[in-house]
């Protein structure tokens, strides 16, 4: 009993995972035999992951039909990055105060796997490393389950994310908002990280366009 619940939350986050980062494209048509002939498991932790993903808008399941990866939507984009927002704004001030050497280390660290990430074009280890340098301003202010709440709820706003690191010279950009973020930190200065973080997190409108006209299959009320 105990291991049969063990298996279902690791095909649960490993289905979830490939959504996340478009292994499992949005649109794509997917059924629980060939879910379960992709990871080598039975049916019923498949169809039990399936259901959970469903209600957490991962999937859209048609009964007796086909389940389909749920496209990316445009109008949950900007609900979630509001919130996501609104969350990593207000943790600022206690970042700055609990931050020191170690922490500044740390997501030195971060940047330096991007950039390592770059030249290999490897876009889920770049964007791995991107959450955990902004988890750790969540952990640093002590506010893990802002984290964990962010987490929860921007599925469609992290996998637009991703995509967009697949633009020529974002990664880049990202790199050297990180830096500035990174250098507020080092001075302290509240006001300025704040600033940084905003712009950092408000780049949706200028990056959409250009996914739109690449990837628009991937995405519902483009019109």
């Amino acid at each position: 009993m105990r291991q049969g619940g063990s298996l279902n939350d690791v095909i649960y986050k490993k289905i979830s995972d490939d959504i996340m980062d478009l292994t499992l494209e949005p649109g794509a048509t997917v059924s629980v035999q060939k879910l379960a002939d992709m990871y080598g498991v039975s049916r019923t932790p498949v169809r039990e992951a399936v259901i959970r993903l469903q209600k957490k808008e991962l999937v859209v399941i048609y009964p007796q039909a086909k389940t389909i990866i749920s496209k990316i939507n445009l109008k949950r984009i900007q609900q979630e990055r509001y919130i996501r927002k609104a969350l990593e704004l207000a943790v600022v001030d206690d970042f700055i105060q609990n931050s020191n050497a170690q922490v500044i280390d740390a997501m030195e660290n971060m940047i330096l796997i991007q950039k390592n990430c770059i030249s290999k074009k490897n876009y889920k280890e770049f964007f791995a490393a991107d959450n955990e340098f902004h988890k750790i301003i969540f952990e640093t202010a002590e506010e893990s389950l802002a984290w964990a709440t962010v987490n929860d709820v921007v599925s469609h706003y992290n996998r637009f994310r991703i995509l967009s690191t697949k633009l020529e010279g974002i990664d880049r950009k990202i790199i050297s908002e990180h830096e500035e973020i990174l250098n507020a930190a080092k001075e302290k200065d509240v006001a300025g990280m704040r600033e940084i973080l905003n712009a950092h997190l408000n780049k949706v409108k200028s990056e959409l366009g250009s996914l739109l006209n690449i990837y628009s299959q991937y995405f519902v009320d483009a019109q």
